[in-house]
């Protein structure tokens, strides 16, 4: 039988589409079939749970902007949004946004995860105390969200203090009171909107995978095989979390990789690892193909899984909702 007519069986019998209130099941030498839904605009954000095989959290792109860091001194932005900033000395100096933008360049995240790469640490070990002109990017229905201003005034193993400074429609700065942000033990990151000036109540650790849209790097536009790739571009995929480690399978098949042949993998620690192009935009049919090699994962628990994608519709026929087959080793 062929891996297309299986996923079809499946798909019919016992496809799983994980909830955060599901039941785990232990899947050792089992396979399961997994669909997450992030919706045909690309709205949420998807945390799975490989080890419990559960979806454990969702939230929409919007409900965050930043994500101060507990063990370190690092801040990452919202790629999900195209978010970017640029670093300016002085407020003093600050004409205008055009201004800035004219005679600066824009900063991203890398999308590796790599702290040094981040766009508030711009090529250094250490975060910048600076002024930063943050482009807040956009909402799933791709509407440009503003700019802010933050001050990274201090920060240290307890807190960081920072001043979010709005502009209104004519460029008039807004000071809004400083703010001390508490580390704590209950998560690797903070999650914090510059918008409503609050936290997300998401403080999450146990995560292994989140299903997103994220900012990439030298991107072939879809069904642009004979474009120049663009420098930055919003795409769907898969990000890691920083304690998981993941292995890429281009030769053998799925059901042909076991346990006895994990150490011939070189694992990797890069978020995007899995990242985008397991997929991709079939002109011809005008719809988004598979071609996905198997991935192989270590779970924060050092339990070891395999996993396919295999699709990347609905039952109904809308995008975004990635189906993937999962077998514990």
């Amino acid at each position: 039988m062929t891996k297309k007519l299986i996923f079809y069986y499946f798909l019919i019998l016992i496809i799983v589409s994980c909830e955060p209130k599901e039941y785990p099941i232990n899947i050792q030498g089992l396979v399961n079939y997994v669909q997450v839904n992030l919706g045909s605009d690309y709205c949420n954000q998807i945390y799975y749970d490989i080890d419990d095989n559960i979806v454990i959290s969702e939230n929409l792109i919007t409900e965050w902007d930043i994500a101060f860091y507990n063990e370190i001194n690092a801040i990452k932005i919202n790629s999900a949004k195209y978010m970017r900033l640029i670093g300016f000395e002085s407020i003093l100096n600050f004409e205008n946004i055009d201004n800035i933008i004219e005679n600066n360049d824009w900063l991203y995240d890398d999308p590796s995860g790599d702290i040094q790469l981040l766009a508030f640490n711009n090529n250094s070990e250490t975060l910048s105390k600076n002024f930063f002109l943050v482009d807040l990017g956009y909402d799933c229905y791709t509407n440009h969200l503003g700019y802010s201003i933050i001050q990274i005034i201090d920060f240290d193993e307890d807190a960081y203090i920072i001043q979010i400074i709005d502009l209104d429609q004519n460029n008039n700065l807004i000071y809004n009171d400083i703010i001390e942000i508490e580390k704590n033990n209950k998560s690797y990151l903070r999650y914090f909107s510059l918008i409503n000036k609050n936290f997300m109540n998401n403080e999450l650790s146990t995560w292994d995978l989140m299903f997103t849209r994220y900012t990439e790097f030298n991107v072939i536009p879809p069904g642009g095989i004979n474009l120049n790739p663009l420098p930055t571009y919003r795409v769907v995929g898969v990000l890691q979390n920083y304690s998981i480690s993941v292995a890429v399978d281009t030769l053998n098949d799925f059901s042909d990789i076991n346990i006895t042949n994990i150490n011939n993998y070189n694992f990797s620690e890069n978020s995007n690892t899995i990242g985008y192009d397991w997929k991709f935009y079939n002109s011809d049919l005008g719809i988004y193909s598979i071609n996905s090699p198997v991935y192989l994962i270590k779970s924060q628990n050092n339990n070891y899984y395999k996993l396919l994608f295999l699709y990347f519709y609905s039952e109904s026929g809308e995008k975004g909702s990635p189906t993937f087959q999962i077998e514990k080793l």
